[in-house]
């Protein structure tokens, strides 16, 4: 089998190389000795190549593939190739899982690597229920609209996502109709709100046509958006119709509401995994709980069935006020308090029993150096990034805490992004 990539190579060397390993962003890593990255390759391939050694480290742009693996199965989507979204939908799940694993192990201090790791699938297929498009106005009514290219700022229009719940496909085809006739460029944030039916955002820089607007009460209308935000550059409120809420089902069945862009996991259905894997591991019946970066409550109203107290700590007011509606439709405002603060450079307080956190990206060093401080007797660290959790882990297996449990969730089939829950006890 072979496959070619696009394009035409340019004034770049031509080579062949042996895919070692995937690592973190889905690249195969090869060496020439020089390490080489190869997007769209497999384990144990020989590949030909195009190399960029304008970059660190350098970068090989797939030509052909001479020696197929075993795990490489045909893509379900047209643009896989073009798209920066699914970077790992050319391997078969078990390869994916693989990938995945060994991304994680890789990050983690040198001590872990060896630890047992518990993976979970949680998203179906076609089970992203929440979505980020960028969109760009081109002229004569036209729109480009769909995800942007990878290690670029170009945006590659899209018609259809496999990845999607297809409710959210329908979302799509409404957003490239309010954005129809416009000017500038901007993002359109989507999810499920009232009723299962579409909610959408959208940012935009420039402006957009009178027909835009009635788009949008056309569609909520006629029931295909439950309601939509347009937020303007410069403009001082934004534009609403209808309830453009998101409003998923947590893991106790009951409705989750979240503020328009704000936070929450890409799967309804995995995140009810996710949830359901932190409640257990916290062990917060009858305890003290600090959370930290807390959202809108997703992890909230399930810790807050079991603990004594709870002080959730968000930066993000809107997120906050979200979290407070969510736990008085469950009773629970009272066990519960949500303070708005930074939860990196929060203090905690002083008999905490477990802290669970669940950052961003960028981790979270603050809190870290917090819990170590304060000895916190229980740890629940949530994340979407193995390099810095692997950061922030170092700092706490210093501080006396071991590992007791590492479990790596699916919330994103088709990609290189895992999802991390890592519980510690302090033992010193």
């Amino acid at each position: 089998m072979k496959r070619r990539g696009g394009g035409k190579p340019g004034k770049t060397e031509r080579t062949e190389v042996t895919i070692e390993k995937i690592v973190s962003g889905g690249a195969g890593l090869a060496r020439m000795p020089e390490v080489v990255l190869v997007p769209r390759t497999a384990v144990g391939e020989r590949v030909a190549i195009v190399l960029d050694r304008g970059r660190k480290p350098a970068r090989g742009r797939l030509l052909e593939v001479l020696e197929p693996s075993a795990d490489r199965v045909t893509p379900p989507c047209l643009i896989v190739d073009r798209c920066g979204g699914c970077d790992l939908m050319h391997l078969s799940p078990s390869a994916q899982r693989a990938a995945r694993l060994s991304m994680l192990r890789e990050a983690l201090p040198t001590s872990l690597q060896d630890l047992a790791i518990e993976y979970l699938v949680a998203t179906p297929v076609r089970g992203r229920t929440r979505a980020r498009w960028h969109g760009k106005a081109l002229g004569g009514g036209r729109v480009l609209l769909g995800y942007r290219a990878a290690s670029s700022n170009t945006v590659v229009d899209v018609e259809a996502c496999h990845a999607l719940d297809p409710r959210l496909e329908t979302a799509l085809v409404s957003a490239r109709s309010i954005l129809a006739g416009g000017k500038g460029e901007g993002d359109v944030h989507a999810a499920l709100g009232e009723g299962g039916a579409p909610v959408i955002s959208i940012e935009w820089r420039g402006e957009l046509a009178p027909t835009g607007y009635r788009a949008c009460e056309d569609r909520v209308r006629e029931g295909k958006l439950a309601g939509v935000e347009i937020v303007l550059e410069g403009v001082r409120e934004p534009a609403i119709t209808g309830n453009p809420r998101p409003i998923g089902r947590s893991a106790d069945g009951l409705a989750l509401v979240a503020p328009p862009r704000g936070f929450a996991q890409a799967s309804e259905v995995g995140d009810q995994v996710l949830v359901e894997r932190v409640a257990l591991r916290a062990e917060a019946l009858g305890k003290r709980v600090v959370e930290l970066f807390a959202g809108s409550g997703n992890l909230t109203v399930a810790l807050a069935a079991a603990a004594e107290q709870i002080t959730a700590i968000e930066i993000a007011e809107p997120a906050c006020q979200a979290a407070r509606e969510n736990l008085r439709a469950r009773g629970l405002a009272a066990k519960v308090r949500v303070v708005v603060g930074d939860a990196d450079a929060t203090p905690i307080a002083p008999q905490t029993d477990v802290v669970v956190l669940d950052p961003p990206r960028a981790g979270a060093p603050g809190a870290v150096r917090a819990i170590v401080l304060r000895k916190v007797k229980r740890v629940v660290y949530v994340s979407c990034e193995p390099a810095t959790l692997g950061r922030d882990l170092g700092v706490l297996l210093e501080g006396g805490y071991v590992v007791k449990h590492v479990d790596a969730i699916d919330l994103f089939p088709d990609t290189s992004h895992v999802e991390t829950i890592v519980t510690l006890v302090r033992e010193r």
